[in-house]
């Protein structure tokens, strides 16, 4: 019910924390900054616009990243959270400094369609969001709602929010109800996953593949923002992420 509660401390706890501090202290010993031409500094916050127009407001003082798990569960979630670049909107992330240098963003293309294909022990082949007749990024909004919803009453009233949203509300169930039909079609060998609230567990697999990511960039002293699924890097380390990405992808199981 995202309020905090208490865990007794292990060995597992403690390796953990001590893995997040060593990765807390390279990103606190580097200058990260955004040189935004939509961004300006007024009382100790960054104003930054959005590609929507609107300001979000960032807090530079907010450096440290956490971990968040889920359901009492330390295999449930686990992504990190925390720092005020992750809340930099995507259009202008690609205006953040990292001791002064120009930065590159890579991202995991299709990463929880990959994870649990591998899961159902099936390669993924193209596009796990494109479907005949519907729009791709309504097909991405289903597939991750299919995979976090915990029942399929949840999954089509999530997924009848959205299109009302885009759409309006007149017709959306009916639509929602067609889209999974059509998603479960496109995807046979995976669909008992879908509506099992199977997406915890892919965010703690994520989550893992990230600390090793940023662990081993360590080590060659380059230092890696997590957004997620993604990294930000100074543009000249970007060969070392990928490397490291492909790697720790294929350590995930």
């Amino acid at each position: 019910n995202k309020l905090l509660i208490d865990y007794r401390e292990t060995a597992h706890t403690l390796a953990m924390r001590k893995r997040i501090d060593r990765i807390n202290e390279a990103t606190n010993g580097v200058e990260i900054s955004l040189d935004s031409p939509v961004a300006t500094m007024c009382e100790n916050l960054i104003h930054c616009q959005s590609s929507s127009g609107n300001i979000v407001y960032l807090n530079p003082q907010k450096t440290f990243l956490h971990r968040v798990f889920n359901n009492g569960s330390w295999n449930e979630g686990g992504r990190f959270y925390g720092p005020w670049c992750q809340s930099v909107p995507k259009n202008e992330r690609k205006y953040i400094l990292i001791n002064g240098a120009t930065t590159v963003e890579e991202d995991y293309a299709q990463l929880h369609p990959r994870l649990i294909y591998h899961m159902a022990n099936v390669t993924l082949n193209g596009d796990a969001y494109t479907l005949d007749g519907w729009d791709r990024d309504l097909g991405k909004l289903a597939f991750n709602i299919l995979l976090n919803a915990s029942t399929y009453h949840k999954a089509v009233g999530a997924l009848q929010k959205e299109i009302a949203k885009l759409y309006g509300a007149e017709g959306a169930r009916q639509s929602a109800v067609e889209l999974i039909d059509a998603m479960k079609l496109q995807h046979p060998e995976i669909a008992g996953y879908f509506h099992t609230g199977i997406g915890l567990r892919l965010q703690n697999i994520d989550s893992n593949i990230a600390e090793r990511v940023m662990l081993r960039l360590l080590k060659q002293g380059v230092v890696a923002l997590p957004v997620h699924d993604s990294f930000i890097v100074p543009a000249n380390d970007i060969g070392a992420l990928k490397e490291e990405m492909d790697r720790a992808f294929a350590g995930a199981f």
